[in-house]
């Protein structure tokens, strides 16, 4: 990304050059507002680091694999490797703390049932915590374990990386799983087994 420090549209008191980058269309002789100026040169800067049209063809096309490979049943070696420890260290990376996660099951409006995993507000580090760590990670393994089984452990990784907020108090993360109605019903037989 180049800069041009030449000329630069800017206010009558404002005699240094401006960087503009080289991408920049600079209009001599016309004065625009201070603020309108950052706010242009920020959406130029901002579009040429979001990537080329390459990079972005090419974040499609790995999309678009990802989820051939989630509907085929198919899953990449990581996640067959993926287990408790593994699950606990994506919370930590990301939020600092070892949060609690439950599975919950749900009925939509329109008759479809809803799975999502919620990463709850209470942790590990907690003086109040309910469990100690061998069992919490026990839940962390046995939550793993799904996980890998519907090939969901990509698209759980990527949701907790982009999601902004952290759990409060009353407010868990749910990240919805795509499921069909079987696999639905494998889990829920799975509990009343338990």
């Amino acid at each position: 990304m180049g800069f041009v420090t030449e000329f630069c549209p800017s206010p009558p008191w404002q005699t240094r050059p401006c960087v503009v980058p080289a991408s920049a269309t600079v209009y001599p002789r016309a004065y625009v507002h201070p603020t309108r100026f950052r706010r242009a040169v920020t959406k130029c800067c901002e579009s040429e680091g979001a990537g080329t049209q390459d990079e972005r063809e090419r974040q499609r096309i790995d999309n678009f694999r990802q989820a051939l490979a989630r509907q085929m049943g198919l899953t990449d070696s990581d996640d067959r490797d993926f287990d408790g420890y593994a699950l606990r260290d994506v919370l930590m990376e990301k939020w600092g703390r070892s949060y609690d996660i439950q599975i919950k099951v749900m009925d939509w409006i329109d008759g479809r049932r809803i799975l999502t995993v919620n990463i709850m507000w209470r942790y590990l580090e907690q003086q109040s915590f309910y469990a100690d760590e061998a069992t919490y990670l026990s839940h962390m393994q046995a939550v793993a374990e799904y996980l890998v089984r519907w090939n969901a452990v990509a698209t759980f990784k990527q949701y907790v990386r982009e999601y902004r907020r952290r759990p409060r108090v009353g407010m868990a993360v749910g990240v919805p799983i795509d499921l069909d109605d079987t696999n639905i019903d494998s889990f829920l037989n799975d509990l009343k087994a338990q």
